[in-house]
């Protein structure tokens, strides 16, 4: 979306965008392997962490989002493109054991895009 911002283009090859991704900021991520690292002592043997925001957002509002915060007049036309075999649909994080930790997410979606854009 910022590299054709300044061309007000068209963006048409695009599925409906109903995808859910749990996007989450790369500090949160240093974060959350910071907080086991220092817990490793309390910790079983072999334990598993999933790392993410816990909750999800759609693709179709993630481009939405980007296209809002850099004021484009970019048209995005959602629908055309069928999707893949197998995809799916819904993907996020349970991380219940590193909030258990202590660890918290500290950055939304805008809250993510908005520092990367900035950096």
């Amino acid at each position: 979306v910022r590299s054709r911002r300044q061309r007000q283009m068209c963006i048409r090859d695009r599925t409906k965008g109903e995808q859910k991704r749990d996007f989450i900021y790369i500090e949160d991520v240093v974060e959350a392997f910071r907080t086991v690292v220092i817990s490793t002592s309390t910790l079983d043997t072999f334990q598993e962490f999933e790392v993410g925001t816990g909750s999800s957002t759609s693709i179709h509002d993630l481009l939405v989002i980007i296209k809002k915060m850099f004021n484009s007049s970019t048209e995005l036309i959602f629908g055309s493109l069928k999707y893949r075999k197998n995809e799916i649909m819904i993907s996020k994080a349970n991380n219940s054991e590193l909030l258990k930790l202590g660890w918290v997410v500290k950055h939304d979606i805008t809250q993510g895009i908005k520092k990367l854009i900035k950096s």
